[in-house]
């Protein structure tokens, strides 16, 4: 119980703090930080107005900042942290309960903050679409994960499915994207995404999982990050996909039925399995190759897959031994038409 006399000390030049003060406070705390961009795009509609009330909160001593330094020393943007004096007021509003971390605690520093940016520009993204969001740190106690591992934090679908977040770089050394492909082969956690700064990080997180022969016992999927994060807003339950496979065919479930078999689609007059690349799943392409010609025959249903058609001619040559494998090429409009 928190009693009023304890906050007796707890001045602020700021009289009345609105909603919006307390959201970016208790989002700091959280988050743990905030760029000046992210802050002004998330919650004011107007940077005039943002800046101004960033610049109370600060000088109320609610708030720090400090520059995040990306390649060559360059500043990239401004990153804003809590202080102990605003978590006493987020504890004196109600927002938050004891027991509390203290700012030393939350704050991070070195390259990490970088990492931890980017993380937070996909929570913010995605969390008005049902995804919920857990830190790094509280990944890593709750699944008992070493405090060194790149795992990033987790993304909790509106299904309650937990997926492993790990983020890649533009260009990144080689020894990086084995370590994130085996600490995911390694790891407590069924599922993962892995969201991919550029086209070198991608196609390098799939060789190496392909070569390591890394198997998961859920989803592993790499993205690529804005459109991944797109995806995500979209395709964010099983219900969402079967919204999109209904699009072109009645969909039904299958008793008992193992991904990516969980659902037939009546189309173009059969009846056939129907699965997805749509998310980049790579357990997905491996069950996939595993259903070959002499398991369709016994069988009876082909697959019908969806796909991007920006990947066209990689996945064609990739199921070019697999007849009884056919595909619906989507473009990314589709996404919004999907209806809610």
């Amino acid at each position: 119980m928190i009693e009023e006399w304890e906050f007796d000390d707890l001045q602020t030049g700021i009289v009345n703090f609105t909603d919006r003060d307390l959201n970016i406070l208790k989002d700091l705390y959280e988050y743990r930080t905030l760029t000046t961009q992210q802050v002004l795009k998330w919650y004011f509609d107007k940077k005039r107005y943002g800046y101004q009330r960033m610049y109370l909160l600060r000088k109320d001593g609610l708030i720090n900042s400090r520059p995040l330094v990306v390649e060559h020393g360059r500043k990239q943007t401004s990153c804003y942290f809590i202080t102990d004096k605003g978590i006493r007021v987020l504890l004196r509003e109600g927002v938050i309960e004891r027991p509390v971390r203290q700012a030393k605690n939350i704050q991070i520093k070195g390259p990490h903050l970088r990492y931890v940016v980017e993380t937070n520009d996909i929570y913010l993204q995605l969390r008005d679409y049902g995804w919920t969001v857990l830190g790094g740190r509280e990944v890593k106690n709750e699944f008992k994960l070493n405090r060194a591992d790149l795992i990033q934090g987790m993304l909790i679908s509106g299904d309650g499915e937990k997926f492993g977040i790990y983020i890649v770089s533009d260009n990144p050394a080689e020894h990086t994207a084995s370590k994130i492909v085996t600490e995911i082969g390694n790891s407590r956690l069924p599922s993962h995404i892995v969201f991919c700064r550029g086209k070198s990080g991608y196609e390098m997180v799939r060789d190496r999982a392909r070569k390591m022969n890394v198997f998961v016992g859920g989803s592993l999927n790499v993205l690529p990050f804005a459109n991944g994060v797109k995806i995500l807003r979209s395709l964010r339950t099983k219900a969402s996909l079967v919204r999109l496979y209904t699009m072109f065919g009645e969909v039904r479930q299958v008793e008992g039925g193992r991904l990516p078999y969980q659902y037939v689609i009546r189309h173009k007059g059969e009846d056939k399995y129907v699965a997805q690349l749509l998310t980049g799943d790579l357990m997905t392409h491996f069950s996939l190759t595993k259903y070959n010609r002499d398991i369709y025959i016994r069988d009876g249903k082909k697959v019908l897959v969806f796909a991007w058609s920006a990947q066209r001619g990689e996945i064609e040559q990739a199921y070019r031994a697999y007849p009884h494998i056919e595909f619906e090429w989507l473009e990314m409009g589709v996404l919004d038409t999907l209806p809610d």
